[in-house]
C-alpha cells in the first residue's frame, strides 16, 4: 500500500530511462550501467526523499561508485585488512574523500527537506478548509524521520543521515545491480 503511492514516480522515471535507451539503440555497444544507477538514484530519492537528483548531484554517484571500489580492493586487498597500514594508504584517503561527497549532499538534502517541511507545514496551516480534515498526504521516508521522535526528542541530524545515507546507498546499488544483471541475462 505505501508503494503504490508511489507509482507515479516509478513510472515517469522508468519512462525517461526508457527514452534515454531509445537513443542509444543504435546496435552499438555502451555502458548501461550509468543509466541504470541514475534512474534507480532518482527513484529512491523522489520516493524516499522527497527530491530529485539535480545534474550537479552526479558528483555523488560518482563518489559511490568510486566507494564501492575502494571497499572492494581493501577487502580483496589482505594487507588493508590491518588499520594500521591501511590509514597509510591512497585508498584510505580516497575512501574518506568519497565519504565526504556522499555526507555533504545528504546533509545538503535533508537540511533542504526540513526548511520545505517547515514552508509546508506554515502553509498548509493558512490553507486548511473542511475539505482537507481527515486526508492523508503521502509522506516520503525522510519525512517521518524528520517528525520522529525516541523518548520525546527528535532524532538528531546525525541519526538521520546515517538512516538517508543507508537507504540511499543500499537501495539504489542493490537495484541497479539487480537490474543490469537481468538486462544482461535477457540480453544473452
Amino acid at each position: 500500500k505505501i508503494l503504490e503511492q508511489f507509482f507515479d514516480v516509478f513510472i515517469k522515471h522508468n519512462q525517461i530511462l526508457m527514452n534515454k535507451l531509445e537513443e542509444k539503440a543504435d546496435g552499438k555497444v555502451f555502458d548501461i550501467f550509468p543509466l541504470i544507477t541514475a534512474s534507480t538514484m532518482n527513484s529512491i530519492l523522489e520516493t524516499a526523499m522527497g527530491c530529485e537528483l539535480k545534474a550537479e548531484d552526479f558528483e555523488y554517484l560518482d563518489a559511490v561508485k568510486e566507494l564501492g571500489y575502494h571497499v572492494s580492493n581493501r577487502f580483496l586487498t589482505p594487507w588493508m585488512q590491518f588499520e594500521l597500514l591501511y590509514s597509510f594508504t591512497a585508498n584510505k584517503r580516497e575512501t574518506l574523500k568519497c565519504a565526504k561527497i556522499m555526507h555533504e549532499f545528504t546533509t545538503k538534502i535533508i537540511e533542504g527537506r526540513r526548511k520545505q517541511l517547515a514552508m509546508e507545514k506554515s502553509q498548509d496551516l493558512e490553507h486548511l478548509d473542511d475539505d482537507d480534515v481527515g486526508l492523508k498526504k503521502k509522506m516520503c521516508l525522510l519525512d517521518v524521520l524528520l517528525q520522529s521522535t525516541v523518548g520525546g526528542k527528535p532524532l538528531s541530524n546525525d541519526d538521520i543521515q546515517e538512516e538517508v545515507d543507508t537507504f540511499t546507498f543500499a537501495g539504489h546499488d542493490t537495484t541497479t545491480n539487480a537490474i543490469c544483471f537481468t538486462l544482461f541475462v535477457i540480453s544473452k
